[in-house]
């Protein structure tokens, strides 16, 4: 069993149907050897500029272009993030109980 997770229902939907994961579940779509669920917020993001050195917190032309050596992310706030498998209101994080999921 794969798991997809994706940005939003509709972008799940869409590879759902791509992987042939066409059976409804709570909280997500299931087939194939595939299931794929989705959030309601970014897991991770891009760094912002300054993130990478203090003369690009303020964007002027003299500092453009941009081109950090390496691109970063990091993981975003989990108190943000949301999922359907989850009761829980937005702001809540959820831990999934892992005996209700098969082993992949």
């Amino acid at each position: 069993m794969k798991v997809c997770i994706a940005e939003k229902p509709s972008v799940a939907r869409e590879i759902a149907q791509i992987l042939g994961a066409n059976a409804k579940r709570e909280g997500y779509l299931e087939g194939n050897g595939y299931r794929v669920t989705w959030t309601f917020g970014h897991l991770c993001t891009l760094n912002e500029p300054d993130d990478y050195t203090p003369e690009w917190k303020k964007w002027n032309m003299g500092t453009l272009p941009m081109f950090p050596e390496k691109i970063g992310n990091h993981e975003s706030d989990i108190k943000s993030v949301s999922s359907p498998c989850c009761p829980e209101k937005s702001g809540h994080q959820h831990i999934p109980d892992k005996s209700k999921y098969p082993a992949a």
